[in-house]
């Protein structure tokens, strides 16, 4: 088939297959819908927030793209191996992931978590990317190559978040160097570090985090989006191992000046 002038450019993603787990939330289902306007056919995850999920499915039929929604718990091994089973059944080998499912613990101090909450957190935001990861890199190598994006964020470098979260986070990035010195240079490997990002989350707390980035505004999910589109695309064909701060500077800002927010006043 001859291939439409400029369509590499408007599209650099078509005849792809792509993963993005924890499409139900804000950035999740920024990232779904971008790689659908990109070309890729998606596999937006989700466990129990449904309706966020439908959100997103519809986005991507909607725009005339195609999709198919794929509910588990990707801290589990079995969940993530029939997530497998359904993709490709459903839309084929999957050679684009991103792992972006997370959550953050209700405690905020580390004499407050339980280790309950501790496991669960850990669970969710760093052992699911090693088992996507793990069960996504052998049709990667199949089809002669893939690309991964984490979802860090930048409370790895300053500590601003609560700590399972945070030491899971920084977990994302050695695991994102790893895998990148091994696969390379077959898969591609890349993670991302948002800051204060307009979620839900943030949008009611966003008195307290104004100010932390040195452009004093919150980022838009669809920034974050953005880059991930790129480093999933040809464009970015000399990255791997990279860790991208989108944070408005904040991880270059000094730290004392929202220490309040640290210590949860």
């Amino acid at each position: 088939m001859r291939s439409v002038p400029g369509a590499e450019l408007t599209r650099p993603l078509a005849g792809k297959i792509a993963v993005v787990t924890g499409a139900s939330g804000d950035i999740g289902g920024a990232t779904a819908r971008r790689l659908a306007e990109l070309g890729a056919s998606v596999g937006p995850n989700y466990w129990t927030n449904e309706s966020g999920a439908a959100r997103a499915l519809q986005a991507i039929e909607g725009s005339g793209g195609k999709a198919v929604l794929l509910r588990g718990d990707v801290g589990t091994e079995r969940d993530v191996a029939e997530m497998d089973a359904r993709v490709r059944s459903a839309l084929g080998p999957v050679t684009l992931l991103v792992n972006n499912a997370g959550f953050g613990a209700e405690h905020n101090q580390v004499e407050d978590l339980t280790l309950d909450e501790w496991n669960r957190v850990i669970a969710t935001n760093l052992t699911a990317a090693f088992l996507c990861t793990k069960a996504f890199v052998p049709g990667m190598l199949q089809q002669g190559g893939g690309r991964i994006v984490n979802v860090s964020s930048i409370c790895e470098l300053s500590g601003d978040c609560d700590p399972a979260y945070s030491a899971s986070k920084a977990g994302l990035l050695g695991l994102t160097r790893s895998c990148a010195a091994r696969l390379a240079p077959t898969i591609q490997v890349n993670a991302v570090l948002p800051g204060f990002v307009g979620t839900k989350y943030h949008e009611t707390h966003k008195d307290l985090v104004r100010g932390v980035a040195p452009d004093g505004r919150l980022a838009a999910p669809e920034e974050v989006s953005e880059v991930i589109g790129f480093l999933l695309s040809m464009s970015s064909g000399f990255l791997t191992g990279a860790c991208l701060p989108i944070d408005g500077g904040a991880s270059v800002a000094s730290l004392g000046m929202h220490m309040d927010w640290i210590r949860g006043k």
